[in-house]
């Protein structure tokens, strides 16, 4: 999209986080540029700005991120805080970390918010977008409705797909018991009270479904390659971000992981905590990955990839303490 225009259309295909967060960028654009805009939101989804992740509605079911650092808007960090203290009740101390359904909420907010002031229209589909062609510079859209849609762009916004499950045997996958999706609506329901249940996996999904099916009378298994488990954020407020110098010119996985090593060893010193370290490679991840050769990425994804995940992907605290409690009991 180009301020130059008179018109712009612009189809969104998703709309959960973000879809609806690119939808509400998109408005921001128009707005600078006053230029008319249409978008329309397709998803099949009953609401707008939950998808899977913020689709739950189980109070136990937490961010994994406190509150501070979750602002859709990045020159606004405490957009997302003020929202919560508005919203919810005092429920959730500053800096805490929010049940994730409220985030939801607070993307729709966002999005009605910007709709509200940006020239133009949005438009929600409740359908899902089937094919598209390029037509004279401009995208013909077919939706699984038999709709069909022309605008000048399109924005893929259709995260995560379901996990494969090519793993289970057929005499698996095509039994009752068996829940390919737990994230899928109703995909829990079908489970025996009483019954005990085996997760295939140990990251932050596992997490969720545990506290979920945990209850007095059931044995919950949990079972992955490596067996190990995400730690937790530090219960105290958490310390400064460490800049991660030096690991930029790094052309290796050998000397990539030497200097990622003395960075946690030297924040750790400082700080006494890894957690900063960590946090503070956030921004360097995706050039620093890119950079490695293929064959470097596959000895990593071999190797160190699961201990990086527990490391980088962290529970709450709060949910780290009932994690606790339910391997405590069995």
């Amino acid at each position: 999209m180009t301020c130059g225009k008179a018109h712009c259309s612009v189809a969104v295909a998703g709309a959960g986080a973000a879809g609806t967060l690119i939808t509400a960028r998109l408005l921001e654009l128009a707005a600078r540029c006053r230029l008319p805009l249409e978008i329309t939101l397709i998803d099949p989804a009953p609401t707008t700005g939950r998808g899977p992740a913020y689709a739950t509605t189980d109070q136990r079911h937490l961010l994994n991120v406190p509150a501070t650092r979750m602002s859709a808007t990045a020159d606004d960090p405490d957009d997302f805080a003020r929202w919560l203290a508005a919203h919810a009740d005092g429920r959730v101390a500053p800096g805490g970390y929010a049940p994730r359904h409220l985030y939801g909420s607070y993307l729709a907010d966002h999005l009605r918010q910007r709709a509200a002031t940006a020239p133009g229209t949005v438009v929600r589909v409740r359908d899902r977008v089937a094919g598209a062609v390029r037509t004279s510079g401009r995208l013909a859209l077919r939706t699984a409705g038999g709709r069909e849609l022309t605008v000048d762009a399109a924005v893929l916004a259709t995260g995560s797909h379901p996990p494969s499950v090519s793993w289970a045997p057929p005499a698996l996958r095509n039994s009752d018991a068996f829940v390919a999706d737990p994230w899928a609506p109703g995909a829990l329901d079908t489970i025996p009270e009483g019954r005990d249940v085996l997760l295939v996996g140990t990251g932050l999904t596992m997490v969720d479904i545990a506290m979920t099916l945990a209850r007095d009378g059931r044995t919950v298994h949990a079972v992955s390659r490596s067996g190990l488990l995400p730690h937790g954020h530090a219960a105290a407020p958490a310390a400064p971000v460490a800049p991660a110098d030096g690991l930029t010119g790094c052309t290796g996985l050998d000397a990539l992981r030497r200097a990622v090593l003395r960075h946690v060893a030297r924040t750790r010193r400082g700080h006494g905590d890894w957690r900063p370290a960590i946090d503070g490679l956030r921004p360097l991840t995706a050039a620093l990955w890119q950079r490695l050769p293929e064959s470097d990425r596959v000895r990593f994804i071999r190797g160190e990839a699961r201990q990086w995940e527990v490391h980088r992907h962290r529970m709450a605290p709060a949910t780290a303490d009932r994690l606790a409690g339910i391997l405590a009991a069995g």
